[in-house]
C-alpha cells in the first residue's frame, strides 16, 4: 500500500567502490596522507541518498577537492597522486624539496590502465590529474621529476620556486591549458619533451644559467610565438623548438 511505501526507510548510503579504491590508492604510496584522505572522501556531504546515485568515476563521486601535503614531507612520491580524477588544488610544504621523477609503467604491470600505442605510459607524481588547475610550490622546491604534471589539461598557470633547478622530461607533457609560465633564474636543465604540447604557451623566456634544453622540449607548442633567449650559450637538444609558429 501507498501508506506502507511511505514509511520504508531510504537504503543506509555507503562509500562507493570508487572511494575506496582512490582511498587506497593514495594510501599505498603515501602512508602518511592515508587517515586525512580517508576522512576527506568519506565526508557525508559527498554521499548520495543511496549508494546506486553515485556515478562510478572518482571525479564524480566527490566533485573536485583540495589536497594540503602534511608539514614534514619531503618528497612527492613518484605516482602519489596519478589520475587523481577530481583533484583540483594542491598545496606542498615548506619541507618538500623534490617531485620524485616518473616511470615507463608496461602495459602487463597495469591490466587496468589505459595504454597508448607502446604498449604502456608514462606515470609521474600528478601524471593524469586533469582537474588540477592550481599547484602551490614551495620555495625550496629543487626538482620537479619526469611526467609530474603530465597530462594535467587544466592546469593554466604555475609558479616555479627560485631555488628550483631541473624540470624533468614530460614534466608539463600536454598541459594544453597552461598559458603562462616564469623559468626560474637558477634553472639549468629543461628535460626532454618537458613542455611538449603546450598549446596555450604563448611567451617563454628562458633564465640565465639554463644549461640545456633537452630533446622536443617544446615540441608543437603551437601558440609559443615569443622567446627570450639567454646570454650564455645553451645545449639544445634536436627538435626542441619544432612546430611552434
Amino acid at each position: 500500500s501507498s501508506s506502507s511505501s511511505g514509511s520504508r526507510r531510504a537504503p543506509r548510503p555507503t562509500p562507493p567502490a570508487a572511494l575506496k579504491q582512490l582511498v587506497g590508492m593514495l594510501g599505498r604510496h603515501e602512508p602518511d596522507l592515508r587517515d586525512v584522505l580517508f576522512d576527506l572522501v568519506c565526508m557525508p556531504q559527498y554521499l548520495a541518498r543511496c549508494a546506486a546515485e553515485l556515478p562510478a568515476d572518482p571525479a564524480g563521486v566527490l566533485g573536485t577537492f583540495a589536497v594540503t601535503v602534511p608539514t614534514g614531507t619531503t618528497a612527492i612520491a613518484r605516482d602519489a597522486f596519478a589520475k587523481c580524477a577530481g583533484l583540483a588544488q594542491v598545496t606542498l610544504p615548506a619541507t618538500v624539496i623534490a617531485i620524485e621523477a616518473g616511470a615507463w609503467v608496461d602495459e602487463d604491470e597495469d591490466d587496468d590502465e589505459e595504454e597508448d600505442e607502446d604498449g604502456g605510459e608514462y606515470r609521474g607524481a600528478f601524471s593524469k590529474c586533469q582537474s588540477l588547475r592550481e599547484v602551490r610550490l614551495p620555495r625550496n622546491l629543487i626538482t620537479i621529476g619526469v611526467a609530474a604534471f603530465e597530462g594535467c589539461t587544466s592546469l593554466n598557470e604555475i609558479t616555479l620556486p627560485p631555488n628550483l633547478t631541473m624540470i624533468g622530461e614530460s614534466a608539463f607533457d600536454e598541459c594544453t591549458s597552461l598559458s603562462e609560465i616564469t623559468l626560474p633564474p637558477n634553472l639549468n636543465k629543461i628535460g626532454a619533451s618537458a613542455f611538449q604540447e603546450c598549446t596555450s604557451l604563448s611567451e617563454i623566456t628562458l633564465p640565465p644559467n639554463l644549461d640545456e634544453i633537452g630533446d622536443y622540449a617544446f615540441y608543437e607548442c603551437t601558440s609559443l610565438r615569443k622567446i627570450t633567449l639567454p646570454a650564455g650559450p645553451v645545449n639544445v637538444g634536436p627538435n626542441a623548438f619544432n612546430n611552434c609558429p
